[in-house]
């Protein structure tokens, strides 16, 4: 299918009946994205055909709730980024007047390209902050994806808003509701109710690879650990007997009176369970030894496929990712995480062997749709320990990109020694030391990750 063909099906499938001209200008305004892109990172994704699907129609989809007028109307898009969704609202509303809010140089060249590359007159770019830009003319709407926390973002831009206006926080759903921003600000509304109608405010990523030594634990402790710094409230379960992403986290597995054991048999509740790190911000529902029992004790217990799926579901609303690290096999616990979760992500390492190996993930990962979690799918390989002097690992990073295509990450995490020294202390590569090329790749990983949210 072409992106045109996908932009007219969605349309109508949105029941949005734009002119022609202004289909064309979408469609231009995403191979201009797509030509940005091979030089800059503005997007995660990069083929035309998912960006219609993933991009513009999910902007647009916005328009039927969105209470302004077709004529005359004034909208703020804050953290746009390559414009998202402000663009797209500007094209399909030409009579409205569009700002558009992103503080990165390199994004915000882009966006002064593109308005100028398509003859988009009504829209202005703003490079710089929200929280700092102070207009002469307010506007009736602020609208946003790039907030996780709904409160940051009322507080950050309630003073774009003329009196009794709107604020509306997509977070890449399909379909939003709006809510008055002016009392959640006040206090008058539940921060909540400027979430999505339908939509849980968290993404649940099971960390999965039945090989070990892949990186499943490093990688758990230093996304959870960079999402939190980017300001995402993040919960941490710690799904594998060893404990290491427990001791990683730097919560002692030894002196835990309560982990996921007594989750998984109905023995404490997990918000009774999860501690907070004390220096990477996030939440963990820890682990150790007891764990390794508790597959022999699940097995006469009812619905025991789904139990860690029952117990993260009371408290899914108070945080915007949960990420689970599995142990080293395909086993009742990884079928547990693989039944929570919404999306894997996949680490492994460029070898012939890892690559045997994937398939028989991605088997049990289509069992598990099939019979479990009819919403799971794969959010991304991760190429782990990479070592671009060594051809194998070139060839297999090649192979990976060739069959999977956009999901495998772009990013590339390096063998490195801080990685590897972090756990030793209790702390995060990514806080233990910030510029370590193991740390940058996974904060890169991170903002991989927030763009595909």
């Amino acid at each position: 299918m072409t992106p045109q063909a996908a932009l007219e099906r969605g349309l109508t499938e949105l029941a949005l009946a734009l002119p022609a001209s202004t289909r064309d200008q979408l469609i231009a305004y995403v191979m201009l994205l797509a030509k940005w892109n091979r030089s800059y990172n503005l997007t995660a994704i990069r083929d035309p055909l998912a960006m219609v699907s993933q991009h513009l129609l999910d902007s647009l989809a916005v328009l039927p709730h969105l209470p302004l007028p077709p004529q005359a109307a004034r909208l703020a898009d804050v953290g746009t980024g390559a414009g998202l969704p402000g663009i797209p609202l500007a094209l399909a509303r030409p009579h409205w007047h569009v700002a558009l809010i992103e503080s990165n140089q390199k994004k915000a060249a882009f966006l002064r390209q593109a308005a100028i590359e398509l003859g988009i007159s009504n829209v202005e770019v703003h490079e710089g902050r929200a929280e700092a830009w102070y207009p002469d003319r307010l506007f009736n709407m602020v609208t946003s994806r790039a907030f996780a926390e709904l409160a940051a973002f009322v507080a950050a831009c309630r003073h774009l808003l003329a009196s009794r206006d709107q604020a509306s926080a997509p977070r890449g759903a399909p379909a939003v509701g709006a809510a008055p921003a002016h009392a959640a600000a006040r206090g008058g509304a539940a921060p909540g109710a400027l979430r999505a109608a339908g939509v849980s405010a968290a993404q649940v990523l099971a960390v999965v690879n039945q090989k070990g030594g892949v990186g499943k634990t490093t990688t758990s402790v230093n996304l959870a650990a960079a999402l939190a710094q980017s300001g995402r409230r993040v919960l941490l379960v710690d799904l594998d007997p060893q404990g290491n992403a427990t001791m990683g986290s730097g919560v002692d597995k030894r002196n835990a009176a309560r982990t996921v054991y007594h989750v998984l048999l109905g023995l404490s509740e997990l918000a009774a369970v999860r501690t907070r790190t004390e220096r990477g911000g996030f939440d963990l529902v820890p682990a150790n030894r007891e764990l390794a029992g508790a597959e022999i004790e699940l097995v006469e217990l009812p619905a025991r496929e789904s139990r860690l799926k029952a117990a993260l579901g009371r408290v899914l609303d108070e945080y915007d990712f949960v990420l689970i690290d599995c142990p080293p096999s395909l086993s009742l616990l990884t079928v547990n995480a693989l039944t929570a979760a919404q999306r894997v992500l996949i680490p492994m390492q460029c070898e012939y062997y890892a690559l045997e190996g994937l398939s028989d993930l991605v088997a049990t990962i289509k069992r598990v749709r099939g019979h479990l979690n009819p919403q799971l799918e794969i959010a991304g390989l991760l190429r782990t320990m990479y070592d671009p002097r060594n051809t194998l690992s070139q060839q297999v990073s090649q192979q990976l990109e060739a069959h999977f295509g956009d999901k495998v990450y772009r990013t590339l995490v390096p063998r490195n020694v801080r990685l590897a020294e972090a756990p030793s202390y209790g702390v995060p590569a990514v806080l233990w030391d910030a510029s370590s090329k193991g740390a940058q790749a996974y904060v890169a990983l991170a903002g991989e990750i927030m763009d595909r949210a």
